[in-house]
C-alpha cells in the first residue's frame, strides 16, 4: 500500500506500513465520514476494538474485523524501531511492533525476532524495566489499556519517554514527560484510543539484568505472609511484602478442599558472566496447549448443570487442544473424575463437541459429588497439577518451597510469572466492560477476610449459590 491507497486488503484490514499513509488513512476518513479503529493484539473485547457493525460476539481475541464501509487498521506492517540517543539508551519504536512473540497474530509475523523486547536484547543488550506476564501485545495497545508490569518496585511507566500521536483531523503531535505541562504526555498512558492514533513510541531503555526467583505452595498458616492481617513476627503483611519485593505474584485457591496459596517472588540482580537463565515456564513444555486444556476443564466443571449452554465457549478452545494429544494422558491421571474429562475430550475431537456433550451428560451429577476430591488435584499442589504444567511449583505439600532460586533474564522486560495466553480461561462479555476490578493496597485485609469467610460458607454442604 502507498499513500493515498485507501483499498482494504483480503482480510478487511487497512496495512499501513508508514505513518505518511497512518496519516492519509485519518484524514481520509474525516473527510468522509467514516470511523477508523486500529486493531493492536487483540487482547481487549471486540466490541471495544472495532468499528460498527460490531462482531455479533463481544470476545477477546477476535481476530477477524466486521464487514462495512468502516476502516478497521492492522499495522503489521509498521513495525521498525531506531536509536535516537545512543547515551541515553532512547529508542523510537512504530506502533505496530510488539513486545514478544504473539502466536494469535493472523499474519504470522509477529515473531519473537521481529519483536522489540528480543531485537533491544540481542542487539543493545538493553531492556524495560518490567512488562507484566504477557507480552504478545503492540507496544501501543500495551501502553493504551496502561500496562506496565506487576511491581511497585519497577514499572515500564519510567521507561516512556515520548509519543507521536495523529488526531482525528490527522494532524500529527508530539507529547514528551519533559514538556512545559507533561499533562498530556501522561494522558497517554492509558489514553485506551480514546485521543489519537500512537504512531511511535519512545523509550528510554535500561541495561539487561537478570531475576532470580522462587515459589511456594502452601496453606494459610504456612505462607511466610500474614495475608489477612496487618503483619506479625512470622511474616510481613500482604501490603508490606508488595512494597518490598522486587517482583511478586500471589495466587489464592479459597475453593473448600484446595485452601492453598502459591507465592511467587523474585530479586533484581545483575548477570554473572557467562549467566545461562533457567526460564519460568508456568504451563510446561507446551503453555498454549496446556492452558486450553486448563479451560476446557474449568468450562466443563462450571457448567455441569448446563454443558450444552458451554457449547460455544468449548468450541473455542479445540483447535490448539487437537495438536497436543498426549495432554489427554495426564488428565486420565486425575482420577475417575478425570478419565470421563478425558474421554470427553477425545469425543469431541473425534466426532465434536455436541457427541461429547451427549456422552459426558448422564455422568455430570456423580462429576458434581466428586469435585471436592477432584478440584484439589486440579488446581491444588498434587503432583497431577505439575504434570498438566499448571504451576512450576515444589510437590506441593503445604509449607515446602522449592529447592534452589531459578534465574531468568530480565533485561527483556522482567516478566511476573503469568504466562498464560489470551484464552487461558474463555472470556465472553454481553457489554463492553473490564473483567478485573482495582483493589486499594490498604484494603486487602477486609476485602481478603470477606472474601475467604464468603468461600467458607458457600463450602458448607447444603448451601448453594448462582453463578453470573
Amino acid at each position: 500500500m502507498v499513500a493515498g491507497d485507501l483499498s482494504a486488503a483480503k482480510d478487511g484490514f487497512y496495512h499501513p506500513a508508514s505513518e505518511a499513509e497512518l496519516v492519509s488513512l485519518v484524514r481520509t476518513a474525516y473527510r468522509e465520514g467514516r470511523t477508523l479503529r486500529v486493531r493492536g493484539a487483540a487482547h481487549s473485547i471486540s466490541h471495544a476494538i472495532y468499528t460498527d457493525p460490531l462482531p455479533p460476539v463481544n470476545r477477546v481475541d477476535e481476530q477477524s474485523p466486521p464487514a462495512g464501509d468502516n476502516m478497521n487498521v492492522m499495522l503489521d506492517r509498521y513495525r521498525g524501531w531506531r536509536v535516537k540517543d545512543e547515551a541515553r539508551k532512547l529508542v523510537e519504536a512504530d506502533a505496530g511492533i510488539h513486545l514478544g512473540a504473539d502466536p494469535s497474530d493472523p499474519t504470522g509475523t509477529a515473531t519473537l525476532e521481529t519483536s522489540l523486547l528480543w531485537q533491544l536484547a540481542t542487539e543493545k543488550t538493553w531492556g524495560l524495566f518490567d512488562t507484566g506476564g504477557v507480552t504478545h501485545q503492540t507496544i501501543s495497545g500495551f501502553t493504551a489499556t496502561g500496562s506496565s508490569g506487576g511491581s511497585l518496585q519497577f514499572t515500564s511507566n519510567k521507561n516512556l519517554y515520548s509519543f507521536r500521536m495523529i488526531d482525528g483531523k490527522g494532524e500529527v503531535h508530539e507529547f514528551s514527560r519533559h514538556d512545559p505541562d507533561p499533562d498530556l504526555f501522561y494522558a497517554m498512558s492509558p489514553n485506551l484510543g480514546l485521543l489519537g492514533i500512537v504512531s511511535t513510541i519512545t523509550f528510554e531503555c535500561t541495561e539487561m539484568f537478570a531475576i532470580e526467583g522462587e515459589e511456594a505452595v502452601t496453606d494459610e498458616a504456612s505462607c511466610a505472609i500474614d495475608l489477612f492481617g496487618t503483619g506479625d513476627a512470622n511474616g510481613p503483611s500482604l501490603q508490606e511484602f508488595l512494597k518490598d519485593t522486587d517482583f511478586a505474584r500471589i495466587e489464592w485457591w479459597p475453593q473448600r478442599g484446595v485452601e492453598r496459596f502459591v507465592t511467587w517472588q523474585a530479586r533484581r540482580l545483575s548477570p554473572d558472566p557467562g549467566f545461562r537463565p533457567s526460564p519460568y515456564k508456568r504451563f510446561g513444555s507446551a503453555p498454549e496447549a496446556s492452558q486450553q486444556l486448563i479451560a476446557i476443564l474449568f468450562t466443563i466443571l462450571g457448567n455441569l448443570d448446563h454443558l450444552s449452554q458451554a457449547k460455544a465457549k468449548l468450541e473455542d478452545n479445540f483447535d490448539e487442544l487437537r495438536r497436543v494429544l498426549e495432554l489427554l494422558r495426564a488428565a486420565r491421571e486425575l482420577g475417575p473424575v478425570g478419565k470421563l474429562v478425558a474421554d470427553f475430550l477425545s469425543k469431541a475431537i473425534d466426532f465434536g463437541v455436541d457427541a461429547a456433550i451427549t456422552v459426558l451428560e448422564p455422568f455430570a451429577h456423580e462429576i458434581k459429588h466428586a469435585i471436592p476430591e477432584f478440584f484439589p488435584k486440579l488446581v491444588g499442589p498434587a503432583a497431577a497439577l505439575h504434570r498438566l504444567g499448571m504451576v512450576r511449583a515444589p510437590d506441593g505439600q503445604p509449607g515446602q518451597r522449592r529447592a534452589a532460586p531459578d534465574r531468568v533474564h530480565g533485561g527483556m522486560g522482567a516478566r511476573d510469572p503469568d504466562s498464560r495466553g489470551d484464552a487461558a480461561t474463555p472470556r465472553v462479555f454481553h457489554r463492553p466492560g473490564r473483567c478485573q476490578r482495582g483493589l486499594p493496597a490498604h484494603g486487602h485485609v477486609r476485602v481478603g477476610a470477606l472474601l475467604r469467610d464468603a468461600c467458607g460458607v458457600l463450602a458448607q454442604p447444603g448451601v448453594h449459590h448462582g453463578r453470573r
